[in-house]
């Protein structure tokens, strides 16, 4: 859909982020829809606007511009939309929820939910629906498919206009990186539990920007003193060369490597340690490396 055909105020994503507030005011006579390369990709709809374009005391007395206008907001964003009326009928569905539900007939107006809610794995989202109704209280859902691969959706229930919206989001993305992050955090957690190993990260100047306690108890200094200095320095003379110049071709060419040390402790002593390290990559850019010290047997 082309921004001359949303009704409403198109802006960029930058002039949105430094005019926030006026903005927001603005929403509650009109949509403001935000720009991603030239094409509307996000939409802020004040909730006072949107239940006045879908109050149907409203509608009755307006030419239809009204409605016309609530029609190409709702098809218009990526959250799945569906009023229904008092008695759990469908007053209006959105694209979006449409295409989700695989409803091919735009005009289902009418139709009890609980008809297209007719899987009984989903059963519970309308008795949900029907709590919000009977109670006014509004609530919130995180719901699982069991398709394959399974997708999340975070969907809330409230009162609107003369009837209940139903809003549905997929969050699937979103899941997927928090299981990510809990596996990785794990993962942290039992290494930093072995003795000898010892973990951090070093920025693009090879400087360590962050370190476990182990690195600080194989070099035998205090841990706030790791931070800030170059990885290179933690070895001894024998092989900071060699170490450096392998860090420095990890950060050009970011191909991983492992190599044989020795680390230098309390200024005296020395440790043999296998020094392993890759790019890591943050935000869809390398930046920096990550790297592992294991403690060798003498």
């Amino acid at each position: 859909m082309l921004p001359e055909n949303l009704p409403g105020k198109t802006v960029s994503a930058t002039a949105f982020v430094r005019n926030f507030g006026a903005y927001a005011r603005n929403a509650g006579s009109e949509p403001i829809h935000i720009l991603n390369h030239g094409r509307p990709a996000w939409s802020l709809i004040a909730t006072d606007y949107l239940a006045r374009l879908s109050d149907p005391r409203g509608a009755a007395s307006e030419s239809g511009e009204d409605k016309m206008a609530l029609s190409l907001v709702l098809d218009a964003i990526p959250t799945q939309v569906i009023m229904v009326d008092r008695d759990l009928r469908v007053a209006r569905i959105n694209q979006a929820a449409r295409h989700g539900l695989q409803i091919h007939d735009a005009d289902i107006h009418g139709t009890p939910l609980g008809q297209i809610v007719s899987d009984m794995r989903y059963r519970f989202i309308l008795r949900a629906v029907e709590r919000v109704r009977d109670t006014g209280i509004s609530e919130t859902l995180e719901v699982d498919t069991p398709n394959s691969p399974p997708r999340s959706f975070h969907i809330k229930i409230e009162w609107f206009a003369d009837g209940l919206a139903i809003f549905s989001d997929e969050t699937t993305a979103q899941t997927l990186v928090r299981a990510r992050h809990d596996v990785a955090d794990t993962y942290e957690t039992l290494m930093d539990a072995l003795p000898g190993l010892a973990r951090g990260a070093i920025n693009p100047r090879a400087v360590i920007t962050a370190s476990s306690r182990a690195l600080a108890d194989l070099v035998q200094t205090d841990p706030d003193r790791i931070v800030g200095m170059r990885l290179s320095s933690l070895f001894h003379t024998s092989a900071r060369t060699a170490v450096a110049d392998a860090i420095e071709a990890l950060l050009d060419d970011k191909t991983p490597f492992t190599m044989e040390a020795m680390l230098q402790a309390d200024g005296t002593q020395t440790t043999p340690v296998t020094l392993s390290a890759s790019a890591n990559p943050t935000h869809g850019r390398e930046d920096g490396a990550i790297f592992l010290l294991q403690k060798r047997a003498i």
